[in-house]
């Protein structure tokens, strides 16, 4: 999830400097500019030392891609209901973005936030198996375990 939330942050960093797409959808006119190595140690430096962790200090993955979808999707709407809950008590969204889109096209966000995620999710699986190859029939108990006898 680190790494999605990465992506979408440089992403819409490179669309609102790079590609002159308006910075105030999202960046509120409230919020000084972040401070680049700040932006990186919330952003960019969690991102890569969780993907170093997944790649070389995790198990094997044993999801499916039915469930890794459903699970991205859950959580982009999960975000969804969050967000809307915290301007039900705070009056205001965190990025003006959602100001001004309605419902419909709210919806459209989050579910394209979802397919990315689970695009992203999918492909960290892909890469894991290309560096640590697959390993067939693996159970989180196949251990072998030397146990004293009962005497």
């Amino acid at each position: 999830m680190s790494c999605h939330v990465s992506n979408q942050k440089v992403v819409l960093g490179a669309f609102t400097e790079d590609w002159q797409i308006d910075p105030k959808l999202v960046i509120p006119e409230w919020s000084p500019k972040m401070w680049l190595p700040i932006d990186l140690s919330f952003h960019l430096v969690p991102a890569l030392s969780l993907t170093i962790d997944l790649l070389l200090f995790s198990p094997p993955w044993t999801i499916a891609a039915m469930p890794a979808f459903i699970l991205a999707v859950s959580l982009a709407f999960g975000y969804w209901f969050w967000i809307e809950l915290c301007y039900s008590y705070n009056a205001f969204y965190p990025y003006p973005i959602f100001t001004m889109l309605d419902t419909t096209n709210r919806a459209i966000l989050f579910a394209t936030s979802g397919l990315i995620f689970f695009v992203a999710l999918w492909s960290l699986k892909f890469l894991y198996k290309a560096i640590n190859g697959e390993i067939q029939n693996a159970k989180p108990m196949d251990i072998p375990v030397k146990t004293k006898k009962a005497q």
